[in-house]
């Protein structure tokens, strides 16, 4: 029995492992399978819908992802699949790891680090060393499947604490990378234009132009609106919103936040342009559910009856012309909904609810108004609440 540590050293991994995994399965048992149970329209509307949410029983939750299938919880998933984020990936993520498998591989399983123009599929990392940022783009020639890569030195980067890559687009021959970048405590947000052929910086800026430092008790966000666009397809525009805030005095003696200025900044990736557009106040609230689809903004706002889609066009350089697609009865005042998010594609809307024991699922046709599908997200008798977080349509 010379031996016998060594031999029960790989037992107790096995028992111990074992154990974990058995009870994680015991406990995923108990948690709800759900399903979309139509209200009213075609049942197929919604074949291709994945929602990614939480869900939570007192103390315990888990994620989940909810389709026409049924339910996947993270701890239902194989160690493997667990360290790939098969959960959480994007559709067109799991499609370019499908089709180009030597050339996504080690690379970044986030949609917004991919551009596609034509035949040219490129990524583009922000990356560290030294102190000081770089770009690394990889490209990909879908048709001749010729791949190429090169590196470039971003400017004044060693005033940086820390970048990252927040969005690409590729557009004929230019390719423009937005990073966030992060210093002296302030969050900034910043494009640099990269000329394909040469593999060289051709322009770079910060995306919001900051009259001057924050006060105190005030600070300047800026988000991305085009991020909920699906898919990797190559666009026109990209579309930031920028908010600057200030502490004032709450109802109770403590400070708020307020939105002291609010405004839209629209890049042309074709020329480097920006334009800025001001947010009306009454829409200032509803832009973080907002989804682009060409030159169209899409968002919801509240009102006493619902939730109104609107569709702001850029081309109309003016938020006060935002007109409303159509009224849904979601999300009205005191029901204890709010939307959770929105999604577009090919002339439809997808709208997911929040907030009620079975959140609701609308599909609209944009054109006309027409809502083609309403239905709840069902579980039977649960006790949880479940919190959508992001709709997916391939």
């Amino acid at each position: 029995m010379r031996y016998w540590k060594l031999i029960a050293l790989p037992v107790i991994i096995i028992l111990v492992t074992g154990g974990y995994y058995v009870q994680n399965a015991m406990a995923g048992n108990d948690y709800p399978d759900f399903s979309f149970n139509k209200v009213d329209g075609a049942e197929e509307a919604v074949e291709d819908v994945t929602l990614l949410a939480n869900y939570h029983e007192g103390r315990y939750g888990d994620a989940v992802k909810i389709s026409g299938d049924g339910s996947v919880y993270y701890q239902d998933l194989s160690y493997i699949d667990r360290l790939a984020g098969n959960l959480h990936k994007d559709p067109a993520i799991a499609s370019l790891q499908k089709e180009y498998r030597g050339f996504m591989r080690g690379k970044h399983a986030n949609a917004s680090y991919f551009s596609q123009y034509k035949d040219v599929l490129a990524f583009a990392s922000v990356e560290e060393s030294d102190s000081r940022y770089s770009v690394v783009v990889d490209t990909l020639h879908t048709e001749s499947e010729e791949s190429s890569s090169f590196r470039v030195n971003l400017p004044d980067s060693e005033e940086y604490r820390m970048m990252y890559t927040e969005s690409v687009e590729l557009t004929d021959g230019v390719l423009t990378i937005f990073a966030r970048s992060f210093r002296a405590g302030n969050d900034e947000l910043h494009y640099y234009r990269v000329d394909m052929d040469s593999g060289k910086l051709v322009g770079s800026g910060q995306l919001h132009d900051d009259t001057g430092s924050p006060g105190e008790g005030s600070w300047t966000e800026t988000r991305s609106l085009s991020q909920n666009r699906q898919g990797i397809a190559a666009a026109e525009y990209s579309v930031f919103q920028v908010n600057e805030w200030e502490e004032v005095p709450g109802p109770d003696g403590n400070t708020q936040p307020q939105s002291a200025v609010s405004e839209l900044v629209l890049f042309h990736h074709a020329t480097g342009d920006k334009e800025v557009f001001d947010v009306p106040e009454d829409l200032r609230g509803s832009l973080h559910t907002a989804v682009l689809d060409g030159s169209t903004l899409y968002l919801s706002r509240p009102s006493q009856a619902g939730t109104e889609i609107m569709a702001f066009e850029l081309t109309d350089r003016n938020m006060e012309k935002s007109k409303k697609v159509v009224q849904l009865p979601l999300a009205s005042a005191d029901s204890g909904e709010s939307v959770a998010d929105l999604a577009v594609n090919d002339g439809k809307m997808y709208i997911a609810g929040n907030g009620v024991s079975d959140p609701r699922l609308f599909i609209v046709e944009l054109t006309s108004g027409e809502v083609l599908y309403e239905g709840v997200i069902d579980a039977g008798q649960h006790q949880g609440e479940l919190m959508v977080h992001e709709l997916l349509i391939p």
